[in-house]
């Protein structure tokens, strides 16, 4: 999601707020699996107080927050090159580190199937 989100926004090196928040939140969680294995928590603030968010990237974040309540969230927002290159090299780190999920086996339903039969047997006769 960040990556179609990035790629396909960053033009010229200005991106929508509302865009870039599309970037940093999966980013932040993608972060929050990696340090803590469960799952991230809804809150975007949330996100953002762990110790593996520095300083700078909270001051940068809530600078962001504060632009997007002022402003019109389809404003392009200019993302200098080295945070664009740091966004891109970490979720590049994260798309190659991670595994593709099992497709889980299709289970039979025709158990499920009788227990359903008999019920609609025993409602029609009682």
């Amino acid at each position: 999601m960040a990556d179609r989100a990035i790629t396909g926004n960053l033009v010229d090196g200005r991106i929508q707020i509302k865009m870039l928040f599309y970037v940093l939140r999966p980013l932040l969680a993608c972060r929050w699996i990696q340090h803590t294995g469960t799952q991230p928590p809804t809150e975007f603030e949330e996100l953002m107080t762990p110790a593996w968010v520095t300083t700078d990237e909270r001051g940068w974040i809530a600078n962001l927050l504060e632009q997007k309540s002022m402003a019109n969230e389809a404003q392009p927002f200019h993302l200098d090159q080295r945070r664009a290159d740091s966004i891109r090299s970490e979720l590049d780190r994260y798309k190659s580190s991670s595994e593709p999920a099992a497709t889980p086996s299709k289970s039979s339903t025709v158990e499920l199937d009788q227990v359903f039969r008999d019920w609609i047997v025993q409602e029609t006769t009682s």
